[in-house]
């Protein structure tokens, strides 16, 4: 890990000097002594003077581990020594740990080193804090004063004391006579006021000349700092061509790689992440050592709008590339980051394995951890998430990390539903808040929490939290949260707190995420109301949208148009969402829309395609299954050479698959069967359902009236009725009859469908017994509007084969009452029953004596 870019670069010179301070510095008589006869102590001093830092802080470590008869000032200075070569090598979390041993005495030296342990770590207060007090040293004595001066002003700067960082920059330039350092100074100081938005002042910082010999001021640093300030004042061209003078000037540089990084910063700038995507490969390829590859994959990994398939194809030969590690581990690291982000959990996890498993002791590998724990969190891998969690709390060194783990466990908990732990967790997240970002993250997502748990004692403390952030989207982007919540829960409120986003914050970025909730509410109506989703719709449109906002409205325009009843319309938005979107979580969902209305227009052969196309391309979709009953059922109905073929291997797919669709391609098999008049293999079809287990009731009793129908059907094709057939069927039949799972509008059809087989049989007297048992005791009861239209069809059929049967034996009296019976009870053909009843009497002059 290396230090922050001002730092970074001031501490290459502390390098330089530092070396022959150190060994000057451990070279005293009380020392030499005692630890020069130790030979880990001698190998250290070796490896530091070889500026192999790494190597210096294991033996020192050793001889810390194995010595325990050293002085206690011996002893200190060792862990000192250990000290400042962990912050040489970059191990940050390692260099805290050091810092705080108690057995590490206060000494000006001491302090310096542990103050850039914090910078490092970018605890700027405590980096202050400390190095103020190494800074009451005079000047001329202590050997770092000018690497102090600087770190000074950079952590006056990151704590946003502007005034602070000026004050000791201007120190500095007053007393050292060192070139390097003030040039340096000048820069840090143009830097500062840049930031603050002082660009007038920052100019001038700019043209001080500069105390370095030979300096060329149309190159470099200061050249790089015109160019970003040109960019602040949207004077794009001008920043671009004087970034692109310093990498002609200073190819192959550091300097020059952070131009190029300048470079893709006013590509994004300009919404053109292509461009600033192609700039930053560029870089990060032909520059796999430099010192900015981690600015470079950040960037590269904020592109949002890029693809998976870009970054994919871009990071995997650097994953792969073992010729240079170390922009190998960042690949695999933001190959993490970029795959979680874009819903590919299992990639992320892969990546981040291997990372662990390659470089143990690079600097991210915590962050590395930590990432992996949030990974799993995504993937709902809860355990394994929960055990990475307190594996980190255990042995994380990193106070960025330490203070990660309350925000973490409320995330853990927010996955597992636990909303009130959650939001205790993010309490504690607030309290032990490195800075105000962080703050602001864990109260944001607390009161989300606290939303869920409906706390609202919580949501207020962190609302009163949020106002002491200065990101003002944040409120805004809490209300829309809100709303989008209640959205997701159906609640009315969600309406009023989504209008109230909207009039508050009518410029925010967001705003067309609340039209588009707002749309997707009014068509959850009952009825749906297409006309007000279609106006909120519209209101999205014109405003700038990013992609994931573009493809939601593509998406919710879809359903607009079905609740609309323009379903041509609706084909037309489902066919170009597919086109456009090709790697939307969404395309299962408008396949299906797409093939159901396909269908229901007639359009077998795309509704087939369509299906078909759902099923081979997102097997692992809840679509896929009904997908593949839906194409057996369209294909069927083709009319094609083969469409029955076809249509029956999309539902032995199905069947042989298992699953809960299993049972209905069964039934759909068997009903092609019997439509095509193939009665055996229907049969079959439905026997093999039957004796399935676990087999839905209604779908049991359909499949025995079903094949009770294809039993009668190949009876009643011989030249003489098959009578053990009729009788199998009949047997069917009664089986439904006594079946409690059936419903009443199924009994009543087996009724009737059972003594159809009995007048074949012959059996005319038994037939009218159950046709008239049905007329007299199992009419429809209740509402007439609550009946279900099937009852009412079943008693009439029952109905109108008792009269058949009563005319046939010249039985009109008896007749004529089964049709009043039926006719009083109402339903969709009771006036068809009353004029049959009608007629008997004409016919049969048979009318009620008056006087009765």
């Amino acid at each position: 890990m290396t230090l922050p870019r001002p730092a970074c670069a001031s501490w290459k010179v502390a390098l330089a000097i530092g070396w022959g301070s150190v060994w000057i510095g451990i070279s005293d008589s009380a020392l030499a002594i005692t630890l020069e006869e130790r030979p880990a102590y001698v190998e250290a001093v070796e490896a530091l003077q070889d500026a192999q830092p790494l190597e210096a802080a294991e033996k020192l470590a050793q001889l810390i581990e194995a010595a325990n008869d050293l002085e206690p000032e011996e002893a200190s200075r060792v862990r000192r020594l250990r000290l400042e070569a962990l912050v040489r090598a970059g191990q940050v979390g390692a260099a805290l740990t050091q810092a705080s041993d108690p057995l590490l005495q206060s000494s000006t030296d001491a302090n310096f080193w542990k103050g850039m342990a914090f910078v490092q770590a970018s605890q700027w207060e405590e980096a202050s804090e400390t190095l103020s007090g190494v800074a009451e040293e005079p000047w001329e004595i202590f050997r770092y004063s000018e690497e102090l001066a600087l770190n000074l002003a950079l952590c006056r700067h990151r704590i946003g004391d502007g005034d602070g960082a000026i004050e000791w920059l201007q120190r500095l330039l007053d007393r050292s006579t060192l070139p390097g350092y003030r040039d340096r100074a000048l820069l840090l100081a143009a830097r500062v006021e840049m930031d603050r938005g002082r660009l007038e002042q920052a100019k001038a910082w700019l043209e001080k000349p500069s105390p370095r010999p030979g300096f060329r001021p149309g190159l470099g640093e200061r050249s790089l700092l015109r160019a970003r300030i040109a960019l602040q004042e949207e004077r794009m061209d001008e920043a671009i061509l004087m970034a692109e003078e310093v990498i002609q000037g200073l190819p192959q540089t550091p300097t020059g790689d952070r131009a190029a990084l300048l470079l893709a910063e006013t590509e994004e700038l300009r919404e053109r992440p292509q461009l600033a995507f192609a700039r930053l490969a560029q870089l990060i390829d032909s520059r796999p050592d430099s010192p900015v590859l981690p600015a470079a994959f950040a960037q590269l990994a904020k592109l949002e709008d890029i693809p998976f398939r870009f970054f994919e194809s871009q990071l995997n030969p650097w994953t792969a590339d073992e010729a240079n590690p170390a922009r190998r581990a960042l690949a695999l690291f933001y190959t993490s980051i970029v795959a979680r982000r874009t819903g590919a959990p299992d990639i992320a996890l892969n990546a981040l394995d291997q990372f662990l498993a390659e470089f143990p002791l690079h600097p991210l590998t915590e962050e590395v951890l930590l990432q992996q724990a949030e990974t799993l969190i995504a993937a709902r891998r809860l355990d394994e998430a929960g055990l990475a969690i307190r594996q980190l709390q255990e042995n994380a060194e990193l106070p960025s990390v330490r203070t990660s783990l309350p925000h973490l466990e409320a995330r853990l908990a927010i996955a597992a539903d636990e909303t009130t732990i959650a939001t205790d967790k993010f309490r504690l997240a607030t309290e032990m808040a490195p800075g105000v970002e962080s703050l602001a993250s864990s109260a944001f997502n607390g009161a989300l929490a606290s939303i869920e748990a409906a706390d609202d004692e919580t949501y207020e403390e962190m609302i009163a939290l949020l106002a002491r952030t200065p990101d003002e989207s944040l409120p805004g982007d809490l209300l829309l949260e809100r709303g989008l919540h209640e959205a997701s829960q159906a609640e009315p409120s969600a309406f009023e707190t989504l209008t109230e986003f909207i009039l508050q914050f009518p410029d925010h970025r967001k705003v067309p995420n609340a039209e588009l909730a707002m749309a997707e509410l009014y068509l959850g109506q009952v009825p749906a109301q297409p006309i007000s989703a279609r106006e909120h719709l519209e209101a999205a449109a014109e405003r700038p949208l990013n992609l994931a906002q573009r493809e939601w409205l593509d998406y919710v325009s879809i359903w607009v148009e079905i609740a609309a009843k323009e379903t041509e319309t609706a084909i037309v938005r489902a066919t170009e969402f597919l086109k456009d979107w090709p790697r939307s979580p969404r395309r299962p969902q408008v396949h299906m829309v797409l093939g159901e209305n396909l269908y229901r227009e007639g359009d077998y052969i795309a509704a087939a395609n369509a299906f078909e196309s759902l099923a081979l391309e997102y097997p692992d979709s809840k679509f896929s299954h009904p997908a593949l009953l839906f194409a057996g059922k369209a294909a069927s109905r083709t009319g094609l050479p083969g469409s029955d073929e076809r249509a029956l291997d999309f539902w032995y797919q199905l069947t042989v698959g298992g699953g809960e669709l299993a049972a209905a391609a069964r039934h759909e098999e068997g009903l092609l069967h019997l439509a095509r008049e193939n009665y055996d293999a229907a049969v079959v079809a439905f026997d093999q359902l039957v004796a399935l287990e676990d087999i839905p009731p209604r779908l049991r009793v359909a499949a025995l009236t079903d094949k009770g129908e294809a039993i009668y059907a190949r009876a009643s094709l011989e030249d003489f009725a098959d009578a053990a057939s009729l009788e199998k069927a009949a047997a069917t039949f009664a089986m439904i009859i006594s079946d409690d799972d059936a419903d009443k509008a199924s009994r009543l059809q087996a009724i009737v469908r059972r003594s159809k087989c009995l007048e074949a049989l012959g059996r005319e007297t038994e037939a009218l017994e159950s046709y008239r048992k049905v007329v007299d005791d199992h009419a429809p009861a209740g509402p007439v509007a609550a009946v279900p239209t099937a009852e009412f069809d079943w008693f009439f059929r029952a109905g109108l084969s008792a009269i058949r049967l009563l005319q046939a034996e010249e039985r009109w009296t008896e007749a004529v009452d089964v049709a009043d019976r039926v006719a009083q009870f109402g339903g969709p053909r009771s006036a068809e029953a009353a004029l049959i009843a009608d007629r008997l009497r004409l016919r049969h002059f048979l009318w009620q004596d008056p006087t009765s």
